[in-house]
């Protein structure tokens, strides 16, 4: 490698010994596990070949999850107003194939989760001599996002994707008909889901009518822009700048400096935080911040378009978090002794799956806490006949287990305890 690594934001990358060559990977590697910044190794194909803990802290992904993959599509990096920078031979792989670092960037990435982060990160390359297999290091490091104009102004657009979709433009309603067609709706949603991507004009058409060749999609292409354009942005079909709706080269994105709120984003946000005062060990700050999350989360993720391909990753996903967030929700309320809240947790979490047998035992407990003997085991019995027709399975032994220790018990259990 270069004998110096180049560092962002004030040191992304300092105080990692750079390798030599080749054969000094091995000492490099265990430097990098070390490292206080996110590291990824490329090899010469672009794939990520090493990911460091910090890396996964920082993003998610663990090591088997990115390890094989190409860089781009992990990393997935935009520049602030959201056009694309990772690809095949971008600018960071063709200077490591020079035996140079690239230059050190800010720029837009999104997490396992679907949310968007803001990295500072620079590269140290490998020599690039016969027979090198590995490229270089990508190191990164987490910074605040810059405010954008809604931080100091109001909000330009909302947009509400869970449960019935919505849109507000400078606070007041839009409604849905104001669109002439349905389809820019959809083509719409399509790029919320994928904000801050550039959306290749060929990918929408094959997410929008897969049975359309070439000539006659980028036509029907055209007018749903000019559509979308003329009901959000009408000052745009003046000859105003375009803000939200950001055309590149081929490519089509929704910009994330046009004063831009999703209900998604705001949702993922609370959730985080709850999670870190509920590690923290702040339980009346967690619960604060998971039921403001609650509150955003009025039904699933676009569920007029359940059935839409590309919307069901980002469905799924959600209802996942929000299904954790609702048991850490009812454990945080149990451990301050509030058991009304726990059950309320606990049965909206079941609402999302009724036969999650973790859920069922935690339920079981905490109305035994309360003192409904008699509905614990109702609860039970419920679960039992749920699996065996749906499923043709008999509960968990574990849950068994609990359900016989709360027959047996004059006093309350707690779930994962011996009596």
């Amino acid at each position: 490698m270069q004998s110096e690594t180049h560092s962002a934001g004030g040191g992304v990358g300092k105080g990692v010994a750079p390798a030599r060559g080749q054969s000094d990977v091995q000492g490099l590697l265990s430097l990098l596990a070390n490292s206080s910044d996110g590291a990824c190794v490329l090899d010469t194909r672009q794939r990520i070949v090493f990911w460091n803990a910090e890396a996964q802290r920082i993003l998610g992904y663990s090591p088997p999850e990115v390890e094989g993959r190409t860089c781009w599509q992990v990393l997935q990096l935009t520049e602030l107003d959201g056009s694309p920078v990772c690809g095949p031979g971008c600018t960071i792989i063709g200077c490591f194939r020079q035996g140079r670092a690239a230059i050190n960037r800010r720029l837009l990435t999104t997490c396992r989760d679907g949310s968007h982060i803001l990295l500072d990160y620079s590269t140290a390359a490998f020599d690039q001599g016969e027979g090198a297999r590995l490229a270089g290091v990508i190191f990164f490091r987490r910074v605040a996002l810059p405010q954008s104009p809604s931080a100091t102004t109001p909000t330009q657009w909302e947009f509400h994707c869970l449960g019935a979709f919505a849109v507000r433009k400078q606070g007041a309603p839009l409604p849905l008909s104001a669109f002439p067609r349905r389809q820019a709706v959809t083509l719409l949603k399509i790029l919320l889901t994928f904000r801050g991507r550039p959306l290749h004009r060929e990918h929408l058409m094959e997410l929008l009518w897969p049975e359309v060749g070439l000539r006659e999609g980028v036509q029907r292409l055209k007018v749903l822009i000019h559509t979308l354009r003329s009901v959000l942005e009408p000052e745009a079909q003046r000859g105003g700048q375009t803000r939200l709706l950001v055309t590149g080269k081929e490519s089509y994105w929704l910009s994330a400096e046009a004063g831009l709120w999703v209900d998604v984003d705001a949702y993922r946000d609370l959730a985080a935080r709850g999670d870190s005062a509920f590690e923290a060990g702040d339980l009346p700050q967690a619960l604060e911040h998971y039921g403001r999350a609650c509150a955003l989360y009025k039904g699933e993720y676009l569920p007029e378009d359940c059935y839409e391909d590309w919307s069901s990753d980002e469905r799924s996903s959600l209802r996942e978090r929000h299904q954790g967030l609702l048991e850490k929700a009812a454990r945080a309320a149990a451990l301050v002794d509030d058991q009304q809240g726990a059950l309320d947790y606990y049965q909206q979490a079941l609402a999302l799956d009724p036969l999650r047998e973790s859920t069922n035992r935690a339920l079981m407990a905490t109305l035994w806490r309360m003192g409904r003997r008699e509905e614990a085991a109702r609860q039970f019995h419920r679960l039992a006949s749920a699996l065996y027709k749906e499923l043709g399975v008999s509960p968990e032994a574990e849950t068994v287990r609990l359900y016989s220790t709360l027959l047996a018990e004059t006093t309350p259990v707690v779930v994962g305890q011996r009596a």
